[in-house]
């Protein structure tokens, strides 16, 4: 059995004889004391998401109800001055709905390996999608404001959606609409291609640097082709390009550092989006033998974004 351990701390303002907005702040920790990323912590008005260290903080009032989700464990709803609070694991595999009713891209054998690894991969083709704790939804093309209300709604209800996009590699790609579903959480999709230059000047793949300890794949991963991210708060960044990577827009180019995956709370669910889908795909390219998302460490990639 899993717990959080979550200690909050709040000062009164005992100047003002209405209530007042405060800083709310704690720590998550799991049963064996060490600090876990990823839990959403909400109230009526705000919701934010812990770091790598555990450390949640956000702005409610003293006597503000917080509710605490985490993938794979049950939600729990506490008064916001509770100092101790332990959630219990959810039983069975965490369930995962892999949207595929958008012309997306071959993903059968990354989702044959995240099947091996426990989850509960439920592949959605036409119609309506079930409740899940994950959406997974890559490259979308012909997409409906319909269809994004509804995963917006699901996000807004505790669901994490991870979604892709791509720079241009795949006919039909709807970049508005990845936007409709992440500009809400602060996140916006560029289309330009990002490029690395290496020290010989040739471009190539880009390898994103994991920047936020929370979501940090052990072998590192492999972009194929990429657009950027633009992020206002509280959307954060976990994965950015290197000083030498270059945007190519349709008529100028930039060099420097661009933001490949971020992610931020939405209602009682989160947001994570990157830039790039075609490294979780089957399809190879002319340098290797092997599929996409078998590159450096892609599918942990995702496995690890599935349970953040």
């Amino acid at each position: 059995m899993r717990y959080l351990l979550i200690s909050a701390t709040a000062a009164l303002n005992l100047g003002c004889s209405s209530p007042t907005m405060i800083n709310l702040s704690g720590h998550v920790l799991d049963a064996t004391g060490k600090p876990l990323a990823g839990v959403t912590v909400t109230t009526k008005t705000n919701s934010t998401i812990t770091a790598a260290s555990g450390a949640w903080q956000l702005i409610g009032l003293p006597n503000d109800t917080l509710q605490l989700r985490k993938v794979g464990f049950h939600t729990q709803v506490i008064p916001a001055g509770n100092s101790e609070v332990r959630l219990t694991a959810t039983p069975g595999p965490i369930r995962v709905v892999w949207d595929e009713r958008w012309l997306p891209q071959p993903t059968a054998g990354l989702k044959a390996y995240l099947s091996s690894k426990g989850l509960a991969i439920i592949t959605i083709a036409h119609g309506a999608l079930p409740p899940a704790e994950v959406v997974v939804l890559l490259s979308p093309a012909f997409f409906t404001a319909e269809a994004a209300q509804q995963l917006l709604a699901m996000s807004r209800s505790g669901s994490t959606l991870i979604i892709a996009g791509e720079w241009g590699g795949y006919p039909g790609v709807d970049r508005e609409a990845l936007n409709l579903l992440s500009q809400p959480a602060g996140i916006t999709f560029e289309g330009s291609l990002i490029r690395n230059l290496t020290t010989t000047g040739v471009s190539e793949w880009l390898s994103p640097l994991f920047i936020d300890p929370a979501i940090s794949p052990a072998n590192g991963a492999r972009f194929f082709s990429a657009g950027y991210l633009t992020i206002v708060p509280p959307a954060k960044p976990f994965a950015i390009s290197g000083e030498r990577s270059y945007r190519v827009a349709s008529s100028s180019w930039s060099k420097g550092s661009q933001v490949l995956a971020a992610y931020s709370p939405l209602g009682a669910g989160k947001i994570i989006a990157l830039s790039d889908t075609s490294c979780f795909s089957d399809e190879t390219v002319r340098s290797q033998k092997s599929p996409r998302w078998q590159s450096s460490d892609n599918a942990n990639l995702m496995l690890e974004l599935i349970r953040f």
